[in-house]
């Protein structure tokens, strides 16, 4: 009955609960069975009709459920009803556009409805006001205040999606959903090395969820699996920032399955694949995926995949012992880039190539190509790999021994990436501070640093695996902090940095602090940070999964559809970065442990 009075003095402010009406409130909380979303529904219904008319009208409504549906639970029957009326009294626009809305699977701008909800029998221009009238009704709630984003109730979105099952047959906003983030991946790559880059990147942070929604639609739609493979191609500077290249590896090895054949979308899909996998230090696969890739490419003439995969493929059979052959393939890759001057070939090359360069021994030539690299990255407004080539610079310095130059460059490389978070950018520079605060014997401050770069690794971001030689020293360094703090000091400040983010690491740099600014205290309180991800509802889903219930069976729980639930199931993998359903508890476990107090 609070939470009723609550709602209608938003839509009613001179609304009044008094004796006189508090047993017809009383009736209408009983009818509904006190369901939040239920009772908010019916409190915007006091703008159009007085309370005793919206009893009345409630009261006779719901008065057919005795004996409707006896095998669904009276609360979810309840909550359906609320929604069908809720859904009549709309107007036959608010009704379509509640419908169209249900494709987005999270937060939504007012330009991005115009462009997938409108046509010819709702105009872009009416959208706005059709939106405004769905908002004054709870169906659709405005994020925040000051912005341009919406979003839908889970529950009323698998409504609407039903609704628009029943009468559009043609796919048409589907469709269009989909070539909305297309084009997003298509800025993301001709923009990459330019000034816009740093906003594209905040774009596809925000829409991620939607951009799901966007490949899984394409991988299941006649005529769409190459455009979302290229779309998963075009992605991977996204998936190498956030740390999740094994989504990034899911999604487009779910496109080179649907698409087996040659053609342009699967070279780059198949160079890309390679790229994630090298990243993450799978030398396993990636020299198969560039191996594929540039076969790929032969076949179809697609060159620029050809130009891309051949210094890579060089790079592999150095990893793989081949050092003689491997330099002269990766030479004759990277002269072709220079003599087409592709410039993020060129860029990738030299950023990525530097480290193994000085880990064959040719620091001055590793050093040479950072430096072209910074001089030509500079004005471009391009910070990805602009701050990749200063870690790898500084790295570099660290181990030549010019420690003087080595830190301000790695200092500079988590500035110039702080608007962006590359965690692979971050971690790599974190590990050369921490081997510096070892030096100096600031072996806190190097527990923490060591922490939050090895934290970052494990999302699969892996600077150095692949590099055996900095993997020796990196671990000599860890061996040595530990030592000189005992190993429960120093897993307690190892621990601290891993739970921290991108923006505490950067400022706890800046203050150059041995204690970050947080309390060791407050870490016991601290929720696992892949957990605390999770939004209410994934949260939900997710503890509903580790107790073991299928997607059908948590739908009927939830009194959502089954594909809302497939949905959040593939953002709840992500997002705690675990391959299976079953690794699910362990995270969540964790989290449940860090509310409690108790360790970890």
């Amino acid at each position: 009955m609070a939470l009723f009075e609550q709602r209608a003095l938003a839509s009613v402010p001179d609304f009044a609960f008094t004796d006189t009406n508090r047993e017809q409130i009383s009736a209408l909380v009983e009818t509904l069975e006190g369901i939040p979303l239920a009772l908010e529904l019916a409190a915007v219904r006091l703008r159009a009709v007085p309370l005793d008319h919206l009893t009345a009208r409630i009261e006779q409504r719901f008065g057919i459920l005795t004996g409707v549906r006896r095998a669904v639970p009276a609360r979810h029957q309840t909550l359906r009803m609320a929604i069908d009326w809720s859904y009549e009294l709309c107007t036959e626009r608010e009704r379509l556009l509640w419908a169209r809305l249900s494709v987005f699977t999270g937060a939504f701008e007012l330009a991005s409805a115009e462009q997938v909800c409108a046509d010819s029998s709702l105009p872009a221009g009416d959208v706005l006001n059709v939106l405004s009238c769905l908002v004054d009704k709870s169906v659709v709630y405005r994020e925040g205040t000051g912005t341009t984003r919406y979003r839908m109730l889970d529950t009323l979105r698998a409504y609407g999606a039903e609704r628009l099952a029943e009468h559009e047959r043609d796919g048409k906003t589907h469709e269009r959903h989909f070539l909305l983030y297309q084009e997003m991946g298509e800025r993301l790559w001709d923009q990459l090395l330019t000034d816009k880059q740093i906003e594209l990147h905040r774009s596809f942070r925000r829409e991620i969820t939607d951009i799901r929604t966007a490949l899984q639609y394409a991988f299941t739609t006649p005529g769409r699996a190459a455009q979302g493979l290229w779309l998963a191609a075009q992605l991977a500077p996204y998936w190498r920032a956030t740390g999740t290249q094994s989504e990034g590896r899911y999604w487009i090895d779910q496109g080179l399955q649907a698409v087996p054949h040659d053609c342009a979308a699967r070279a780059w899909g198949l160079l890309m694949a390679g790229v994630l996998a090298g990243w993450s230090g799978d030398l396993r696969n990636a020299p198969l995926h560039f191996t594929q890739a540039w076969e790929a490419a032969v076949r179809c003439d697609e060159t620029r995949v050809q130009l891309l995969a051949a210094p890579n493929l060089g790079t592999m059979r150095v990893l793989r012992g081949e050092v003689d052959e491997g330099l002269a393939e990766w030479e004759r890759g990277y002269q072709r880039l220079v003599e087409t001057d592709d410039l993020l070939g060129l860029a990738v090359t030299r950023s990525e190539g530097a480290l193994l360069k000085a880990a064959l021994g040719d620091s001055a030539g590793a050093l040479a190509w950072c430096q072209a690299n910074l001089e030509r990255l500079e004005d471009t407004g391009e910070r990805q790999l602009y701050a990749t080539t200063l870690a790898v610079q500084g790295i570099i310095l660290w181990l030549e021994g010019r420690v003087d130059e080595s830190v301000p460059a790695l200092r500079r490389a988590l500035e110039a990436v702080s608007d962006i978070g590359d965690v692979l950018v971050a971690a790599l520079a974190c590990l050369g501070l921490a081997w510096d605060a070892a030096s100096k014997r600031r072996y806190v401050q190097a527990a923490w640093l060591l922490g939050y770069a090895q934290s970052a690794r494990k999302l699969g971001s892996d600077p150095i695996g692949m590099l055996p030689s900095l993997l020796d020293h990196q671990d000599a360094v860890t061996a040595a902090v530990r030592a000189a703090l005992g190993a429960a000091e120093f897993e307690h400040w190892h621990r601290h940095g891993a739970h921290m983010s991108g923006d505490e690491i950067l400022q706890a740099v800046r203050a150059d602090t041995d204690e970050p600014p947080r309390p060791p205290a407050d870490l016991s309180s601290r929720a696992d940070e892949r957990a605390t991800s999770l939004t209410p509802r994934e949260r939900e889903v997710a503890s509903l999964v580790a107790g073991g219930l299928s997607n059908r069976e948590i739908a009927a729980e939830l009194v959502i559809s089954k594909r809302t639930v497939d949905t959040h199931v593939e953002h709840i993998l992500a997002k705690l970065h675990v391959a299976s359903r079953g690794d699910i508890s362990q995270p969540l476990e964790a989290d449940r442990a860090a509310q409690r107090g108790e360790p970890c």
